[in-house]
């Protein structure tokens, strides 16, 4: 079945109080960059080809199962709807899904871990080594979070296309229904970007700085417009000392993205580091009035109200982080939410509110660290 696919695009924050947001990934034409093209392209942005990885190479051993798999006598529709089934079958292919292996064609063949993104560039280099012009589309309105040690990782979907506007066909492999805004098609640049952004947030997860640098070096060469890449590099480039660096990426971010609360927290966190504390305040008051759907940014901002003993704005952005729980298809567990109000309200001396709140967290996520830690609080004298 055609429909939408999910891949975990990832963005990481500096500290457990600066969150990622979302990317933004401007629609292009119907044209994408065949491999002849590839080089010029890729020299066109200022970049060496020998440093751009290319996800869509399909191996001699890769194209003997393809054959073996499909009729190349079967019209373009068939083929794309056999060659979907093969892959998603768990008796031929028996891919693993992992938030965390954004793989080429090549790799998710062989190891057969696979993120969304990794299964759309497999799907992607075999359907065009049977000549079937299939395409990257972004999909708006789903957006995730999950945490990841002191990251958070934001998702949003990419998608495999075919056909044009009258008569598109979008694969999908998400779970449960989801509804979209918008479908936008997206160069083959723009996909070998968020391949290398990727690439470079799991390195970063992983503690290879250098690595994590080189690759996200290359994620903004081949495409400067996407936000969540540049605040991806800011990170990476805070980690390795590089202030300035971060500074203009998290700018170049906001600049690109005026709705990317990831970088602008990011870079209020930065400008505190360096002792530039009025232009942390105004950025984060700027932040505090931004729409979005990320319940860690709230989340985080209602921390950062408390550190300044404003109780009541605390409270607003903590009950934003709860609301929002409820309304992300994926994301953090209301318990971390409902414990940070009873923080708030034990430190403002209603401590009945407190173990309220405790209990419903804890009904929710026994385990989860702010309700411990509140529980350990009120049970000091």
């Amino acid at each position: 079945m055609w429909r939408y696919l999910r891949h975990s695009l990832l963005v990481m924050t500096a500290t457990t109080l600066t969150l990622a947001g979302c990317a933004s990934v401007p629609s292009v034409p119907d044209v994408y960059f065949d491999a002849q093209d590839r080089d010029r392209a890729i020299r066109a942005r200022g970049l060496d080809p020998a440093r751009v990885a290319d996800p869509y190479v399909v191996t001699p051993h890769m194209r003997e199962w393809l054959m073996a798999q499909i009729d190349p006598n079967m019209d373009s529709e068939t083929l794309l709807s056999v060659l979907a089934e093969d892959i998603l079958d768990p008796e031929r292919m028996a891919l693993t899904y992992d938030h965390d292996a954004t793989g080429t064609a090549s790799e998710v063949f062989a190891n057969r871990r696979a993120n969304c993104l990794a299964f759309t560039n497999l799907f992607v280099a075999l359907a065009r080594d049977l000549d079937l012009p299939v395409y990257f589309v972004m999909v708006d309105g789903y957006e995730g979070f999950r945490r990841k040690g002191d990251l958070i990782v934001a998702s949003e979907h990419i998608a495999v296309g075919y056909g044009f506007p009258d008569g598109k066909l979008v694969l999908d492999v998400s779970y449960g229904e989801v509804e979209y805004r918008e479908v936008r098609r997206i160069s083959d640049l723009a996909a070998l970007s968020l391949f290398h952004g990727n690439r470079g947030g799991e390195a970063l997860m992983a503690g290879d700085l250098d690595t994590a640098v080189e690759w996200l070096e290359v994620a903004v060469g081949l495409d400067p417009t996407i936000a969540a890449n540049w605040t991806t590099y800011g990170v990476a480039l805070r980690r390795s000392a590089d202030l300035a660096g971060a500074e203009n990426a998290y700018r170049k971010a906001i600049e690109l993205d005026p709705s990317a609360t990831s970088a602008a927290s990011n870079l209020a966190a930065l400008l505190r580091m360096l002792d530039r504390e009025q232009e942390a305040r105004e950025i984060e008051l700027a932040l505090a009035d931004a729409s979005g759907r990320n319940p860690y940014t709230y989340l985080a901002l209602g921390d950062l109200s408390l550190r300044w003993g404003r109780y009541d704005e605390a409270r607003r952005m903590y009950r934003r982080a709860l609301r929002l729980t409820d309304d992300v298809p994926m994301g953090m567990q209301p318990a971390e939410p409902m414990a940070a109000l009873g923080h708030v309200a034990m430190l403002d001396g209603d401590r009945r509110t407190a173990r309220r709140m405790l209990r419903k967290a804890l009904d929710v996520n026994a385990d989860e660290p702010r309700a411990l830690r509140l529980a350990t609080a009120l049970d000091r004298p």
